[in-house]
């Protein structure tokens, strides 16, 4: 039988020996799972990387936003310095739509002259027109092939005035006599003054277009009522325009 002494030796052998082999062991487990799954590794060593990603992004938004504001600066300076180099046309108005201040004219002012420096041919220039205006309204009140001869003559006066001019004002009121207007024409006689025989001749014009009432007919501008008793008055009938061309006298030129 061994003694005690030996038996604590071997004792104290065998532990040393199930210590290595336990540690052996979970060497070997470590080391198979390390192998297995490298991941673990990869990612301790990918850690610092998002850091230096975040930075190098910050950088970079940091220098688009410069680049930026460093272009917007140099387009509002080229605009600012377009604009200033920019030819300007025109002026402002003399006359504001909604001003307090109403822009009368004044008849008794100097009249407005479209080139002073040369009144005399401006005034010529216009009594040309004119003139040539007032032949081609006489050629087609006294031509036999015009067509809607009355309109024609009062398309020739046109941007004539007749309140200073006999002549526009004898075609016109002419016109609108032949074209049965009776009204309008001694409205628009009211405002002329026109030599003695041209008022005889557009006299003789009003009593023709205006013609006489028919018997047991009334006026219709009289200013009689109908007489107690009387039969029932007809209406006057409406002159009818006449189409004939004029053969009377021209109109007295100033």
């Amino acid at each position: 039988m061994p003694s005690p002494e030996r038996r604590r030796v071997a004792l104290r052998s065998n532990g040393r020996l199930a210590c290595a082999a336990l540690v052996g062991f979970i060497l070997i487990a470590a080391a198979t799972a390390h192998a297995a799954d490298p991941a673990p590794a990869a990612d301790a060593s990918a850690t610092p990387k998002p850091a230096t990603t975040k930075k190098a992004a910050g950088k970079a938004t940091k220098k688009s936003a410069t680049s930026a504001r460093k272009k917007k600066a140099a387009a509002d300076a080229a605009e600012a310095e377009s604009q200033s180099k920019r030819r300007r046309i025109g002026a402002s108005p003399a006359y504001v739509v909604g001003d307090s201040d109403a822009h009368l004219i004044n008849e008794a002012g100097p009249p407005l002259e479209a080139f002073p420096t040369d009144a005399k041919a401006v005034k010529k220039a216009f009594a040309e027109t004119r003139r040539d205006q007032l032949v081609d309204a006489e050629k087609a009140a006294r031509d036999d092939k015009t067509p809607d001869r009355w309109r024609t003559v009062l398309f020739a006066l046109r941007g004539l005035p007749e309140r200073n001019d006999p002549e526009t004002c004898f075609w016109r009121v002419l016109s609108f006599y032949r074209l049965g207007e009776i009204a309008r024409a001694r409205t628009l006689r009211e405002g002329c003054e026109l030599p003695g025989k041209d008022s005889a001749t557009l006299n003789a014009e009003d009593a023709t277009a205006s013609g006489v009432p028919a018997m047991g007919t009334v006026a219709a501008d009289d200013g009689f009522g109908q007489p107690s008793g009387a039969g029932t008055a007809k209406a006057e009938p409406k002159p009818a325009p006449t189409a004939a061309p004029y053969t009377g006298p021209s109109p007295r030129r100033p």
